[in-house]
C-alpha cells in the first residue's frame, strides 16, 4: 500500500520548483508571473489531462499550491514520457511532475526532489490471472504477452526483466489497459498507485500484491541541477503546508483510492469526478452518492437510467453461491443525471436507504428459513432411506437428536421472524431491533441447519448429485448481506442500552 512520511514529503515538494534554476531561480519565476510544469497528463491519480485542456490530480494540486505561495499562476506543459527529460532540460518548463519514478538514469541529467511516496512496480492483470503472475519469473515465460508504455521506467523495467516473455510497446498510456482487458496482452507492470486506480476504472483488471511490489520504487519531482536556493524555499513552504494540514487535504483522495478503492475525486473544483460503487446488476440502478461538496448537504438518492452515458457494468462476478443472481460492478464515470431523476429532496438519500433496511433484513432471514426447511426435509427423507448396519440411519438416536435440534432452531427462528415482520408492518418503535435480532438468528440458524443436514448425508452431501451442497453455499452469504451479523448484534445491544 502507499506509504507517506514527513521526510519524504519535505523534498517531494522541493521539486515543485525544480526548473526555477534554469529560468533564474525564484525571482525569475515571480517576475514572469507563471510557474511552468511539464507533465505527461496520463497518470491517475497524479496528473491527468481532461478533455477541456485542464488537469487534475495530486501533483496538479501541489503545483497549484506552490505557485500560489509565490503569487504566480501554475501552467501545465503537455509532454510525453519519452520526451519529458528533453523538454525539462531544454527549458520548456520549470518543473516536471506527474508520477515520476526516481531512477539513476534520470539522475544523470537532473536532480530529484526527496521522494514523497514509496510506490514500486506492480503487475496489472486480468482478475482471473492474479494467482498466475505473482513473480517476475512467473511473468517471464514463453507465451506470456507483456505490454509496456514507451519512454519511462515501465519500459525500462520490462526490458530489463522480461527476456523470454513476448514484450510489446504500446504507443500511449491511456488505452494500454484495454490491451490487457481484451486479452491482447497478459500483463502490464506499472506503479502500485496506478494499478489501484486503474483496477477500478477497468472492471476485470486486478493489481497483483500492490502492497508488495516486484521492485522497490520512489516517486519524486524533477529539479534543475544545482539550484539549492530554490530547494530551500520549497522545503520551507512544504513544512508550512504540512503543519497546516493542506497536504493531508490534497492527498485524502489518493489515500481513499489506495485504501478504500471506491472513488477518486481529483481536483475538488471538478465536482465528484469519477464515481465507483458496487451494486447488483439492474436495468436502472438506484445510486446513493456522497462527495466533498455534498457532505454538508447530506446524501442524495438518484435513479440512473440504464442507457445513461458514462454508466457501464463490469464482468459478472464469480461467486461461491447465489449463482442464479447475477452480480457485477456498476461504474459511473462522468455520468450526468438530470435533477428530475432525484428521489425525494436533496439530502434525503440516507433516510431512503435506512427505510428499506428492516424489510431487507426480514427478506434475507426468510430466505435462510426457506433453505433450512428444504434441507431439513431432505435430511429426514434421506435418513429414512439410508441403511447402515441393517437399519435406517433415522433409527439411530444421534440422528434423531440432530433432527430434533434442527427443527427446534428452525421454528424458533421462524417465530421471531414473524414477530419482527408484524412490528415492521405496525411501524413499532422497536422494529429495527427486532428485525436485527430476527435476521441474526434466522441466518445463523439457517446456516447451522444446512451444515447439519450435510453432515447427516455424509460424503454424499458433499456431492453435487444432492442439493445440500448448493444450499450450503447459497446460505453462507446471508450472514453478510443487509448488514453483517456482527452489525446486527451492535444494533440490538445499542438499542437495549438506550432504554
Amino acid at each position: 500500500m502507499l506509504k507517506f512520511s514527513r521526510k519524504t514529503l519535505l523534498a517531494a515538494l522541493a521539486t515543485a520548483f525544480c526548473g526555477l534554476a534554469q529560468a533564474g531561480g525564484v525571482d525569475e519565476v515571480m517576475k514572469a508571473g507563471v510557474l511552468k510544469a511539464c507533465t505527461p497528463g496520463d497518470y491517475k491519480p497524479f496528473s491527468f489531462a481532461l478533455p477541456d485542456g485542464s488537469y487534475e490530480g495530486l501533483d496538479v494540486d501541489l503545483v497549484q499550491s506552490l505557485a500560489a505561495s509565490l503569487g504566480v499562476k501554475a501552467q501545465f506543459v503537455k509532454t510525453t514520457w519519452a520526451k519529458m527529460m528533453d523538454d525539462f532540460t531544454g527549458g520548456a518548463c520549470d518543473i516536471a511532475v506527474g508520477g515520476i519514478s526516481v531512477t539513476l538514469e534520470r539522475q544523470k541529467r537532473a536532480w530529484f526532489s526527496a521522494p514523497y511516496m514509496v510506490n514500486g512496480k506492480t503487475p496489472l492483470v486480468r482478475c482471473a490471472d492474479v494467482a498466475r503472475f505473482q513473480t517476475v519469473a512467473a511473468i517471464d515465460q514463453p507465451g506470456v504477452k507483456v505490454v509496456a508504455n514507451p519512454g519511462g521506467s515501465n519500459e525500462r523495467f520490462a526490458r530489463a526483466n522480461f527476456k523470454t516473455a513476448q514484450l510489446t510497446i504500446h504507443p500511449e498510456n491511456l488505452t494500454i489497459f484495454n490491451e490487457v482487458l481484451s486479452g491482447r496482452a497478459d500483463v502490464f507492470v506499472t506503479e502500485s498507485a496506478e494499478t489501484l486506480v486503474q483496477q477500478k476504472l477497468h472492471p476485470g483488471l486486478c493489481a497483483v500484491n500492490p502492497d508488495k511490489p516486484l521492485q522497490y520504487g520512489e516517486m519524486a519531482y524533477l529539479l534543475p541541477r544545482g539550484d539549492t536556493l530554490t530547494k530551500a524555499y520549497v522545503d520551507q513552504w512544504l513544512h508550512l503546508i504540512q503543519a497546516q494540514g493542506d497536504y493531508q487535504r490534497m492527498v485524502s483522495d489518493l489515500r481513499k483510492n489506495g485504501v478504500r478503492a471506491e472513488m477518486y475525486l481529483g481536483n475538488p473544483k471538478n465536482n465528484l469526478g469519477v464515481q465507483f460503487k458496487y451494486a447488483d446488476r439492474r436495468n436502472s440502478p438506484c445510486v446513493i452518492i456522497q462527495g466533498g461538496d455534498e457532505k454538508a448537504k447530506g446524501i442524495t438518492c438518484l435513479v440512473v437510467e440504464k442507457d445513461t452515458p458514462g454508466l457501464s457494468f463490469g464482468a459478472p462476478e464469480k461467486k461461491l453461491g447465489w449463482n442464479a443472481s447475477p452480480t457485477a460492478q456498476v461504474v459511473f464515470e462522468d455520468c450526468r443525471v438530470p435533477v428530475a431523476n432525484r428521489v425525494g429532496a436533496e439530502g434525503e438519500g440516507f433516510r431512503f436507504a435506512m427505510a428499506g433496511l428492516d424489510g431487507g433484513r426480514l427478506n434475507i432471514g426468510a430466505c435462510s428459513l426457506g433453505g433450512a426447511q428444504r434441507c431439513l426435509d431432505e435430511a429426514i427423507k434421506y435418513t429414512k432411506e439410508r441403511q447402515q448396519f441393517g437399519q435406517p440411519v433415522a433409527d439411530f438416536q444421534n440422528t434423531q437428536f440432530m433432527l430434533a435440534d434442527m427443527a427446534t432452531d428452525l421454528e424458533a427462528s421462524r417465530a421471531l421472524l414473524y414477530l419482527a415482520a408484524a412490528k415492521v408492518n405496525a411501524n413499532a418503535p422497536d422494529k429495527s431491533r427486532f428485525s436485527a435480532m430476527a435476521k441474526r438468528l434466522a441466518t445463523d440458524n439457517g446456516s447451522k441447519i444446512v451444515n447439519d443436514a450435510l453432515q447427516l448425508f455424509g460424503g454424499y452431501g458433499y456431492l453435487k448429485d444432492y442439493p445440500i451442497e448448493r444450499f450450503w453455499r447459497d446460505l453462507r452469504v446471508h450472514s453478510i448481506l443487509e448488514g453483517t451479523n456482527q452489525v446486527m448484534r451492535m444494533i440490538v445491544g445499542r438499542d437495549l442500552l438506550r432504554q
